[in-house]
């Protein structure tokens, strides 16, 4: 049977934990076990929104054009209100290097959406997203199967120790990771006036 991508990434974490894989992760509901690890992976505290978030992923990178919403912002600050993808992680570049703007949340239709405000009438932006794990790279997926076993052996197995050399392994995977990246693009001149060539020059 073929496993997912995810499923790759949770079954290389459980061996760093010297601990059987799962053939499945798709099961209703979980054992203790997968649930302790899917607990540490999804949502808004897991491995992979706080991987993705860490550097701009050529893999996990996407480009937008907004246009303002139609409510404006419920402030004094700003003109404009431009609502974000809920797939959203971090924003890299907004129009270059000199639009002021900031990325918040607002409550819109009775739903909380990330958004960023500013003054521009349309926003050309860069930002990391969550997407299938599929299109995720192989050194962005070693490093989060790392950082999965560093933030699963304590729930899993009370490791603490273990989870602190693990969290080391994952610290240097993250940085192999980054500079792996070197060489598999040339950013436009726009880029380079921005802190973003910047981050990815210091990765390389």
């Amino acid at each position: 049977m073929t496993l997912t991508a995810k499923n790759e990434v949770i079954n290389t974490a459980m061996a760093h934990l010297g601990e059987p894989g799962f053939s499945a992760i798709d099961t209703d509901p979980p054992g203790a076990a997968l649930a302790k690890v899917l607990g540490q992976l999804d949502g808004r505290a897991g491995v992979e929104q706080f991987a993705l978030s860490r550097h701009p992923w050529l893999c996990a990178l996407s480009y937008a054009t907004l246009a303002p919403a139609a409510s404006p912002p419920t402030n004094w600050k700003w003109k404009n209100l431009f609502i974000l993808p809920d797939t959203f992680v971090k924003m890299w570049v907004v129009d270059g290097d000199d639009v002021p703007f900031e990325v918040g949340t607002e409550v819109i239709s009775s739903a909380v959406k990330k958004v960023v405000r500013c003054d521009e009438a349309a926003l050309k932006i860069a930002f990391s997203e969550r997407k299938a794990w599929e299109a995720y790279s192989p050194d962005l997926c070693n490093y989060m199967a790392l950082l999965l076993a560093a933030r699963t052996a304590g729930p899993l197995k009370n490791d603490y120790d273990g989870a602190a050399r693990l969290m080391k392994r994952a610290d240097e995977a993250l940085q192999m990771a980054m500079g792996g990246e070197a060489g598999q693009y040339l950013e436009p001149e726009v880029m380079f006036s921005s802190g973003f060539a910047a981050l990815r020059a210091q990765a390389a």
